[in-house]
This record gives structure tokens, C-alpha cells and sequence, in this order.
């Protein structure tokens, strides 16, 4: 347990947007990343609306996340990964869809295991971007 004496780093994200509109954020990150190949992670009912993103180059979409997901489901969400090599992967939807995108957007290059990054500083970087659109007010 940390106290009021003990410091505490807050690692934000590049960039928050959020209102009326913002999703075309979205599309203009993924175009001043040079996102060639996007891959989108999502449930069923916002894969079948992935189009409102726009984003640009060769679109990969998993659209199975259940609501609460297993390892199973995580890799399947890999294979699809693995097969379209994104440079850019999208979290859209609640926060299962959000889970499953952030390790899939370190697990998806190179050989690292779910066991290897599970815990506090296993993570050094992640080679593939990531954008969460988050589409629940939880």
C-alpha cells in the first residue's frame, strides 16, 4: 500500500478525446501513424459498424470478443493478428474488447507468452500501436 509520502508516476495515453464527433480521431491517428495494416478488436455488434472508424489501408477486424474473455478467446484473437501483422490495433467497445486489444498489441509480434507479461513492469514497449475507443460509459 502506498502512502501520501510515497511518489507516484502517471503514465498517460498520447492523446484523449472525447465528445460529439471524436471518432474521427481516430482515422487521423491511424493516418499520421502511417497505419497500413489496422486491426480492429471488437464484439459482434461493433465489427458489423467498424466502417464509422474510416480508417485507412488493409482493415483486419476480430470481431468475436466475449464478454468476458478467456484465453481461448485471446488466442483467436492472436491467430488473426498474427495472420494480418498490424502496425495498429483498435480497441472498440467495452472493456473486455479493450483488454483483448491491449495484449494483443503486445502479444501479436514476436514470442512473448500471456505468462511473460502478466505482472507489474514485464512490459518494456509494444511495436504496434494501439487506439481504444471505448463505446460503454461503464
Amino acid at each position: 500500500m502506498n502512502s501520501l509520502s510515497t511518489p507516484i508516476q502517471i503514465i498517460r495515453p498520447e492523446t484523449i478525446e472525447f465528445g460529439s464527433g471524436t471518432i474521427a480521431a481516430v482515422a487521423r491517428f491511424a493516418k499520421a501513424k502511417n497505419a497500413k495494416r489496422p486491426l480492429v478488436i471488437a464484439d459482434a455488434f461493433n465489427a458489423a459498424r467498424v466502417d464509422v472508424l474510416a480508417l485507412p489501408g488493409d482493415l483486419s477486424v476480430f470481431g468475436e470478443v466475449k464478454p468476458e474473455p478467456d484465453i481461448p478467446n485471446l488466442e483467436k484473437a492472436l491467430a488473426v493478428a498474427r495472420t494480418a501483422r498490424p502496425d495498429l490495433v483498435i480497441g472498440f467497445g467495452g472493456g473486455s474488447a479493450m483488454d483483448l486489444a491491449k495484449l494483443v498489441a503486445v502479444l501479436c509480434t514476436g514470442s512473448p507468452t500471456l505468462a511473460d507479461v502478466v505482472g507489474v513492469d514485464k512490459i518494456a514497449g509494444r511495436a504496434v500501436a494501439l487506439v481504444q475507443v471505448p463505446t460503454t460509459s461503464g
